[in-house]
């Protein structure tokens, strides 16, 4: 009995693929090779999304910690309007609100006419004179911070677009308060950014956040 052996040319054809194999395989790896890709950029996306959220709460914090803590020691707190070459308390029977806070210790006397204060003010135009690391001598929109103590302005915040209302002080039921007297009250602060300056992210229209704003309230404790 003879045996027939198969040819060559059958064995290869039984291990190759077919063209039809060939394709559904290539087009199975490109779709695992885009679901991978997209998951990566995906994966970039975000963690760049909340590199500029921890940013952004740190600047937050560096922009109003200090200005807690000196509202909170404060023995009066007066809101209106000024720079760092004066200041106007809002008027009676107005919202006591602006864009300067004027603050005197708890150790001073209520008096606008005591020679210890700490100001706070909205500074439109770049400023030479100040001092601090949080920005340099080109910004603008600023919140200042100076006291009676002598020296440059310190630096609080950068690109503060809430000008003229930055200040506010309201009562239990958040309303404005009307009368510079008038007690207990909140020092409501309001600071609207159109930049983040660590890391350097603008703000609005098509960027990753629309808007950014920190909003807060401080009660002095010697009410």
């Amino acid at each position: 009995m003879k045996l027939r052996r198969p040819s060559p040319n059958r064995d290869l054809a039984r291990r190759a693929f077919t063209l039809v194999e060939v394709m559904v395989m290539t087009g199975l790896f490109m779709l695992t090779m885009a679901g991978v890709l997209a998951s990566h950029l995906y994966g970039l996306k975000m963690s760049a999304r909340i590199g500029i959220k921890l940013g952004a709460e740190d600047d937050a914090r560096q922009a109003i910690g200090q200005m807690i803590g000196d509202i909170r020691a404060a023995n009066t707190v007066y809101v209106g309007s000024g720079d760092a070459n004066g200041f106007t308390n809002a008027a009676a029977g107005t919202a006591q609100q602006g864009n300067c806070l004027l603050i005197y210790p708890g150790n001073t006397t209520n008096s606008l006419a005591t020679n210890v204060w700490i100001k706070y003010y909205y500074s439109p135009a770049p400023s030479s004179s100040y001092a601090g690391t949080n920005g340099t001598f080109n910004d603008t929109n600023t919140l200042m911070r100076l006291d009676s103590g002598g020296g440059a302005a310190l630096l609080t915040a950068n690109y503060v677009t809430n000008n003229p209302v930055i200040f506010a002080k309201v009562d239990y039921t958040d309303t404005p308060t009307t009368s510079s007297n008038q007690s207990p009250y909140c020092v409501e602060i309001t600071l609207t950014f159109i930049k983040l300056a660590n890391p350097q992210v603008p703000i609005g229209g098509t960027n990753y956040f629309s808007s950014y704003q920190v909003l807060t309230r401080v009660a002095p404790r010697n009410q």
